[in-house]
């Protein structure tokens, strides 16, 4: 009985290395066939050559005159606030300063007010950016 289990392990072991021995050849073929240098384009036929994205150009300006109706005024980020102080487009800003115009005229924890005249925008902290705390030990 140990004999023939033997003799088993034994030939499921060959035939383990034959089928490696096969795939390690297989593999050594694909590589070679991508080492070979291809050519590509010269840079004066690529040159010729058309965009091979579509892109109509009447939609994207009809889409850019949409943009531009809603947006009425500076555009404005409101990133933090910490101290009594708010990052609004990239910038720290404190009660009383000017933006584009318009007067940073109340900061709570969530959001700032800017007025100019009697036009008010509020800004709101991100949704992601609400969950940040900042302690001091």
């Amino acid at each position: 009985m140990g004999n023939k289990l033997l003799i088993a392990v034994i030939v499921s072991v060959m035939s383990v290395c034959v089928f490696a021995d096969s795939e390690m050849t297989k593999i050594d073929s694909l590589i070679e066939k991508i080492k070979k240098e291809r050519m590509g384009l010269e840079v004066n036929e690529l040159k010729k050559t058309k965009d091979p994205f579509y892109y109509d150009k009447e939609y994207a300006k009809e889409r850019i005159k949409k943009l531009k109706k809603k947006r009425k005024g500076p555009y404005f980020r409101l990133y933090a606030i910490l101290n009594n102080k708010a990052k609004i487009n990239r910038k720290w800003y404190r009660l009383g300063d000017k933006i584009s115009g318009y007067k940073l005229v109340k900061i709570s924890q969530t959001k700032v007010k800017l007025r100019r005249g009697n036009r008010t925008v509020t800004l709101f902290i991100p949704r992601k950016n609400r969950k940040i705390k900042i302690r001091t030990n």
